[in-house]
């Protein structure tokens, strides 16, 4: 069996139960249901339940499982910025998608690394637009995935945006803004849930201006709805407003830096480096 994770108890631990031991080390419900569904959970050399009591001493293993997924691996370009034995970081072009959708299954960001990993599915921690360059975090197991999602909820790391709007924005802010679907589109509803969003400008002229943009929750399309609502949509923008400047929504996920691991940062795409210069050079 391959391991997942191991574990020997310390002399000084005060006994408890294996689920709440396990819990304590990253693990969700959700993966531990499954992990008790697939008997993978040992103390011991010992099938273990969740409620057996762990003493100082004991050897706790877990095995893992093989993904419960239907995708299809594909071999293509991948923008590889980071891999280590637990996750990858990738660079995504625009114009593909993040997953597969049902009428949608091919040609994805992870199949192309699904197809990278010899046909192991990823775990993908967030999801960008179509449109959407930039950064993307792919967990290799479950364990560390949702290890990062617990990580980003308690906001030890939070993603960062390169966002070009229309009209001149200087300074900082932020939008305090909740989202939810009204007439069966996503936008601001008082509904909703709550989204923040940070900005900071770094360029600006009376036509366009370039943001650092930082979103502490993580809402569909909340960064281009945001600045749409605030009256500086992103150039590119053609559902929450309407500009031709580029044929997508002009926003880049930047860099993000992960506890442990450092910084990591995703060049700016050529169609928008080429709209960097012509706007601020």
């Amino acid at each position: 069996m391959e391991e997942l994770f191991s574990l020997i108890i310390p002399e000084d631990f005060s006994p408890q139960a294996l689920g709440k031991v396990l819990r304590r080390h990253g693990f969700s419900r959700t993966l531990l249901r499954r992990l008790k569904r697939e008997t993978a959970i040992y103390k011991n050399g010992e099938q273990a339940r969740l409620v057996d009591l762990v003493l100082p001493g004991d050897f706790i293993f877990v095995a893992k499982v093989p993904a419960e997924t239907n995708l299809i691996p594909e071999i293509g370009d991948l923008d590889l910025i980071y891999e280590d034995k637990q996750l990858l970081v990738v660079n995504k072009p625009p114009g593909i998608l993040t997953h597969p959708l049902s009428y949608e299954r091919r040609g994805t960001l992870a199949n192309l690394i699904a197809g990278y990993l010899g046909g192991q599915a990823p775990h993908l921690i967030g999801r960008l637009d179509r449109g959407t360059s930039g950064l993307v975090i792919a967990a290799k197991d479950p364990l560390t995935a949702s290890k990062l999602f617990k990580e980003r909820q308690a906001g030890l790391w939070l993603p960062e945006y390169l966002a070009f709007v229309k009209g001149e924005l200087s300074g900082e802010g932020e939008v305090d803004l909740p989202l939810g679907r009204k007439d069966g589109k996503r936008g601001v509803s008082d509904l909703g849930k709550s989204a923040r969003t940070l900005y900071k400008s770094l360029a600006h002229t009376p036509e366009a201006s370039l943001l650092q943009v930082t979103i502490i929750t993580g809402r569909t399309n909340q960064i281009r709805i945001h600045m749409a609502a605030i009256g500086h949509p992103l150039l590119g923008e053609r559902l929450y407003g309407w500009d031709d400047t580029i044929p997508r929504p002009a926003l880049h996920a930047w860099q993000v830096k992960l506890p442990q691991l450092g910084q990591f940062v995703a060049p700016l795409a050529p169609d928008l480096e080429e709209l960097r210069v012509k706007l601020f050079c």
